[in-house]
Formats: structure tokens, C-alpha cells, sequence
């Protein structure tokens, strides 16, 4: 498989993770450990594979990116397919989702570059499914390939959302999407992942890592209010919901 293929891969992954709890095991055996590593414990059927050697340069690029050491090895448990993911979890409606408190996470993918970054920022706290989700797609990079674009299903993220506002189809204001119900209510899951990646990466961009980070530390759930949200960003930031996205558009327009 070629390198495109791959990093493709990886970011049709985003568009349609994380969507719906598992309902437990069908399988009548567990999925086999295969191998482990320094920061990584890996499963998978005989015959299939993980790019071992991709996946651990990530993890080290993305862990020392957020500055976030997690307290026991993840388990990346790898499927041949979404039918194969059903048959071990009961969820074949995605092509991967994270399992956080298990330090665990689920894919078809023979690398990740997004559901793990939920299991290294659920150590630090779970905002709403806007910034949780625009986190994760901000960070997907390919560091073996020394590509450190933000892509996310074949696109760059900021260059999307310069398209979409081009278009008029950029969710405006963004405290409509900004709590979690009103995210999840975009059909377009690749317009609304891509633009808050975008939104999330400008936030790294302008306030920097530490700053974004204590942003989610001080969340208290995912179904949090779009008003606890604004309080926070008032809070951490010391500017408005409003002010951020005025940046934020402006970056996009230049």
C-alpha cells in the first residue's frame, strides 16, 4: 500500500469514529496479543498486521507534542473489517473508537493517528465533542514521512475550511456546533470534523499546547453547556468564544 493510501486511511478513520458506545464482545474467542512495545500492547487476527514501526513513531511524535505520558501501555486492537470489529466489540457501524478508561482503542486501520490521541487526552479531561474530536483531527500527521500537515480525508484542514467559508457552507456562528449536541447534529460529519480540527489546530496555533490543554482539563463532561464553555474560554484564554472565532476567520481569509 502506498504512502497517499495510507495517510487517506488514517484520516477517513476520523470521519467516522468515536460515534457510538459498543455494546460488548459477540466473539467467541478474545481478539489474539499479537506483540507488545514500549508504549503499546497489539491484537489482531492471524494473517493480519499494524504498522508496528509507523505507529510508534506517532505515538512518541504525538505524546511529546501534548506533553502527555499515559500511566500503562495502550491496547490497539486491530480488525480486517468493520464486520470483524462487530463480531469482537458488537460495533460494526465505524471504522474505529476509542475506549479511554480501558486505554484502549479500536480500528481497522494498519496504523492510527487520531483514536489514540483521545486515549492521551482523556488523561487530561473530556470536553465537548467539538474540541475533543478537533483535537485529535488537528494532530493527524504522518512524522515517519516528515509530514506534519494536518489532513484529515485527503485534505488539509485549515484549507478546507477556507473553502467552505468560500462556499458559505462554514457553520457560522461556531457556538453552534461548540457543545456537543449541536456537533453531532451536522450531517457532514467530514465538514464538521474538518472544520473543528480546523478550529482546534488555530486554538494550538494561537494560544499554544499547555494553554489548550488546561482548556480541556478544566472541562467537566462531554454533554457540558455551551455556556460552561464560553466560561472557560474566558477563563483559560482570557478572550471570548466570539473573539477566538473572529481569529480564527480572519486566519482563514488571509
Amino acid at each position: 500500500m502506498n504512502i497517499a493510501r495510507l495517510v487517506l486511511g488514517a484520516a477517513i478513520l476520523a470521519a467516522v469514529s468515536c460515534g457510538k458506545t459498543p455494546t460488548g464482545p459477540t466473539a467467541s474467542e478474545p481478539l489474539p496479543f499479537v506483540s507488545e512495545s514500549a508504549s503499546m500492547r497489539y491484537y489482531h487476527e492471524p494473517g493480519d498486521s499494524v504498522d508496528v514501526a509507523r505507529q510508534e513513531i506517532y505515538n512518541t511524535w504525538a505524546s511529546e507534542r501534548l506533553g502527555i505520558t499515559v500511566p500503562q501501555k495502550i491496547e490497539y486492537r486491530k480488525y480486517r473489517s468493520r464486520t470483524d470489529m462487530g463480531r469482537y466489540t458488537g460495533n460494526s457501524s465505524t471504522n474505529g473508537f476509542a475506549e479511554p478508561e480501558q486505554f484502549r482503542f479500536h480500528t481497522i486501520w494498519p496504523w492510527d493517528n487520531h483514536e489514540v490521541v483521545h486515549v492521551y487526552t482523556a488523561v487530561v479531561g473530556r470536553p465537548s465533542d467539538f474540541f475533543n474530536e478537533g483535537l485529535a483531527v488537528s494532530l493527524q500527521t504522518d512524522p515517519i514521512n516528515q509530514n506534519f500537515s494536518v489532513i484529515f480525508n485527503g485534505q488539509e484542514v485549515h484549507g478546507a475550511a477556507r473553502d467552505y467559508l468560500s462556499a458559505g457552507s462554514l457553520p457560522q456562528p461556531i457556538s453552534r456546533i461548540a457543545a456537543s449536541s449541536g456537533f453531532r447534529a451536522v450531517q457532514n460529519q467530514e465538514l464538521s470534523y474538518r472544520v473543528a480540527g480546523s478550529f482546534v489546530l488555530y486554538m494550538t496555533e494561537r494560544f499554544g499546547m499547555p494553554a489548550v490543554l488546561q482548556f480541556f482539563r478544566q472541562a467537566t463532561n462531554r454533554d457540558e453547556s455551551l455556556d460552561a464553555i464560553r466560561a472557560r474560554m474566558q477563563s483559560v484564554f482570557g478572550v471570548t468564544l466570539e473573539d477566538v472565532e473572529a481569529g480564527w476567520l480572519a486566519m482563514l481569509r488571509h
